[in-house]
């Protein structure tokens, strides 16, 4: 699932495609702003039905096998993780998971 927050370069966080001044106080709910916020509020009802925890959560994700990519690294790299943007060799990718941050890959 893609993230609904991101994080700029100074690491402030926001729900993603929403800038923080338009929900300043005072300020209108467009329609389009509207649907981002029931969106996530949908996804955080869900999440919370799980009963997990965001640690639970999170490890059951990183077992979910995702596609490494392929690229033409400088340093024998071959493939980037697909949760980090690390790059892996061959050996990383036999074993199964990033090195780096532990998220189950697999070769498309």
């Amino acid at each position: 699932m893609k993230r609904l927050t991101q994080k700029d370069e100074q690491g402030n966080w926001s729900l993603r495609g929403v800038p923080w001044e338009h929900l300043y106080e005072g300020k209108i709910i467009t329609k389009e702003l509207w649907k981002r916020l029931y969106g996530a509020l949908w996804k955080l009802m869900e999440y919370e039905d799980t009963g997990l925890t965001p640690e639970e959560a999170e490890a059951l994700e990183k077992q979910t096998k995702k596609v490494a990519l392929r690229i033409c690294g400088a340093m024998g790299e071959k493939y980037e993780c697909p949760e980090c943007g690390s790059g892996l060799r061959d050996a990383d990718l036999f074993a199964g998971h990033c090195k780096w941050c532990g998220q189950a890959i697999r070769e498309n």
